[in-house]
């Protein structure tokens, strides 16, 4: 799934904590470069005061709580493309050095929306479906499925990306995603017409998504 996560605020932030960090070839990251050319790109290392901010927001994130419920979330890459970068189907590692643990979902978040090509392609159950990430929308995809970046043919692309495990299963938060939907749809009919029943309805919702939450997380 993709939403907004970041207001213009936070990414002219972002870029502004990126400008002075040196970047590496996005191709010393990426074992399989050693086989064939399956990426080109530059990459650098999230650290100190944008760790903390992106961490804190992440964390903070109403939808992404009540969907996927994560306990560790590892903050890692900056990436830049510039025009002619790209990245071949690839599968992010599953393993989390750090805590000896295992990741269940990966992250994308654009820090731009004036480039072209650049699109997020994930082969999932329902084949392969590509989307242009917009100026601070994350999209967020189980570890399991490839994924790859098409060549940029003009501008400049740049994300952050990550990882992190989640105290739910895939099947949980695909039915903890229907709850939350349920909960907008019921937000949306209190405020065209609050009348009781609506907000009943609202309030169960509610109840029904938090426990549920409650429940799986055990």
């Amino acid at each position: 799934m993709h939403f907004k996560l970041l207001t213009d605020e936070s990414v002219d932030f972002c870029k502004k904590q990126l400008e002075t960090v040196p970047y590496v070839d996005g191709k010393k990251t990426q074992n399989i470069s050693k086989l064939y050319n399956v990426k080109a790109n530059v990459e650098t290392t999230i650290q100190g005061k944008l760790k903390q901010f992106l961490s804190t927001l992440f964390l903070a994130n109403t939808t992404i709580n009540n969907i996927y419920n994560p306990n560790v979330v590892n903050w890692y890459t900056a990436n830049k493309y510039s025009v002619g970068d790209f990245y071949g189907f690839h599968v992010d590692p599953f393993e989390n050095p750090t805590d000896n643990g295992w990741y269940d979902y990966g992250f994308s978040i654009s820090l731009d929306s004036d480039y072209e090509g650049g699109e997020l392609v994930i082969d999932g159950e329902a084949g392969q479906v590509a989307y242009k990430l917009q100026a601070g929308e994350i999209a967020v995809f189980p570890v399991m499925y490839p994924h790859s970046v098409n060549e940029v043919t003009k501008g400049t692309r740049q994300n952050i990306i990550g990882w992190f495990s989640s105290a739910v299963s895939f099947e949980h938060s695909y039915m903890l995603k229907q709850a939350n939907d349920i909960v907008q749809m019921s937000k949306g009919l209190v405020k065209e017409n609050p009348k009781q029943i609506n907000k009943d309805l609202l309030i169960k919702s509610v109840l029904l998504q938090k426990y549920i939450r409650k429940e799986w997380s055990k």
